[in-house]
This record gives C-alpha cells, structure tokens and sequence, in this order.
C-alpha cells in the first residue's frame, strides 16, 4: 500500500502503515484529480479537529467568552499542524473518540458508530477499547455494541474484497520502527534487538493491564468526561508504534485542563499550565526547526501524562455552569 505525494519537492512513495480499513476511507479520494483530491482532503482534516475541539469545549461545559481557546489550543499544538500538513487521518480518530463521549448518554447508536473511526488507528486506543468493552458489558449497551459492529464492518469491506490484505498489514508491522516511530515498544526493540518483534508488543500489554486495574478502581463512579483523559495518555504511551502527529488525539486532555483550571479561578495556577503547555510546543517547535526525526519526540507523551498527574488534584470536583446549546 503506497501513494505517490508530489508536495515535496522530490516526489516519492510514502508507505501507508494505517491497517486495512483506512482504505475504505481514502479510496473515493483516490478517484479523485490529486490537488482536488488533496485539498478536500485537508479540509476533512481540518474540520474533524476544530469541530472536535469546540465540541469539547461544549462537553466539559467551557464558559462561552473563553471559548476562544477551543481555537487557540489546538491552533498551537505542533501536532495538529504535523497532522494537517502530513495529511494524515489522527483527526477523523479523535472525531470518532469526540462524538462517542458526546453521544455515549444520550444517543447510543451514534455513539458506537463513531467509534468505529477508532478502527483507523486501533493501536492508539488500546486501554480505550479494553475500558469501552468493560463499561459496555456493565451497563448492557448493545445497541452501542451493535452500531459498533456494523459502521466497523463498513469500514472492514477492503478485507472482504481482498482477504490477503489483512496479512499483508500484519507483515509490514515489524518494519515501521525503520520509520522512527517515537513509540516505547520500536525503542525496546533497538536496545535490546530489532529481532525481539514481540517487544513491540510489551508496552500494549501493560497498557491493558493498567486499563484492567483502571476500571476495577472507578467503575462504580464512572464518569466518561472525567476519566478519558487519563486513558487517552496511557493508550499513547503503550501504543506499539505512534507518530507526533498522532497526539492529536490528546485535545480532550488539553480542553478539559483548560475548562477546570477556569473554574478554579486561580490565575497562578492557570499561568503555570499555560507556560508549561507554550514552553513544550515551542520545544517540540525547535525539533522540527533542527529537522529530526520523529524519535527525539519520544519524551512528549510521558511529559503530559506526568504533568496531568501533577495536575489533576486541581482539577477534582470543579464544574463550570451548564453551557448553552451549541
């Protein structure tokens, strides 16, 4: 699976690492001449992030005179314009992930179609997917379930058209550590032997693990807005291979800070976070400034999970008034 991008400034083939249901999503694109092709595509991309970002903004009940900032944080977060420039489809996952807590109460078939999106990149969404099945079966969402499957299997029709195609996928997945991806498990594999594939693997294990004792803790009091966040960061860090652009899906942690931290009140407190969020984005910036590649950004995920960590205390029981419809 490859496509031939002219943008750069030498053409070359560009390997498509996404699994097999992504092509259900970029053939009609394929049909098309490439700059229409192209320019349809980025304004996909660019809506699924900025719709995703206001309605996040709506979700986590974010005062409307500061609902600026569902502009702002995204506007400045390197990966987004990692995501938006490379062409990639980490934003129609963080749709799916946006629109499944927007509709999780209230529309459940929505909700389990969108989060057939998560198909898209499934080995970002690891602990996600493992919580999701849990909840599910506690509190008996079949048609959630339901929808589920059937958007899945939608996006599944390559794989019905051409079976060898999921093979395939599988072949190639111990060669994306040549790319650099900046994932825990291609870095296990280059110290300790690129031959070790099922290292690739270790950080995803644990990552299911930690959503096991996760669920256990709070499922009595489980609440979709308060503990997603937290999954999201973890999925990222145990994924077996990732990308910068790939932390686009975190928006509904940098949304959801930023909502509670207003609701303090507390400009000191509102300060340090907002220093401490420029001051990684311009050290992501300054990475890309100097041209490498996407493994020095390795330490970027641990850094926000670490300061979420930090961070959450404050954020414990603050809720801002209900919102006005959007």
């Amino acid at each position: 699976m490859g496509a031939e991008l002219h943008l750069a400034p030498t053409p070359r083939g560009w390997m498509l690492f996404n699994p097999p249901p992504a092509l259900a999503v970029v053939l009609p694109f394929g049909m098309l001449p490439f700059l229409v092709a192209g320019g349809l595509w980025f304004m996909l991309q660019f809506a699924a992030v900025f719709v995703s970002s206001f309605w996040l903004w709506h979700i986590y009940q974010g005062p409307d005179r500061f609902r600026w900032l569902a502009v702002v944080l995204p506007g400045i977060f390197l990966p987004v314009s990692a995501a938006l420039l490379d062409c990639q489809m980490t934003p129609l996952v963080l749709l799916g992930v946006v629109m499944f807590l927007r509709f999780v109460e209230t529309r459940a078939i929505l909700a389990g179609a969108a989060l057939a999106l998560l198909a898209l990149k499934p080995q970002l969404c690891v602990p996600l997917g493992c919580v999701i099945l849990f909840w599910g079966l506690r509190e008996r969402k079949w048609r959630l379930f339901a929808s589920w499957a059937a958007a899945t299997a939608v996006l599944l029709l390559p794989v019905w058209l051409r079976p060898g195609l999921a093979s395939q996928y599988y072949a190639i997945i111990p060669r994306i550590w040549e790319d650099a991806a900046p994932a825990w498990g291609g870095l296990l594999r280059a110290v300790f032997g690129y031959q070790r594939v099922w290292l690739q693997y270790l950080p995803a294990m644990v990552g299911i693990l930690w959503a096991i004792l996760y669920w256990r803790k709070h499922r009595s009091t489980w609440d979709w807005k308060e503990r997603l966040p937290m999954i999201l960061l973890v999925g990222l860090v145990a994924a077996p291979y990732a990308w910068t652009y790939d932390e686009v899906l975190l928006l509904p942690v940098f949304i959801s800070a930023a909502v509670h931290v207003l609701a303090e009140r507390n400009e000191r407190l509102a300060g340090l976070i907002l220093g401490f969020y420029i001051l990684t984005n311009l050290a992501m910036f300054v990475l890309n400034i100097l041209g490498l590649r996407d493994v020095w950004y390795i330490w970027n995920v641990p850094v926000w999970l670490i300061a979420y960590r930090l961070f959450e205390p404050h954020f414990t029981g603050t809720r801002l008034a209900d919102p006005t419809p959007c």
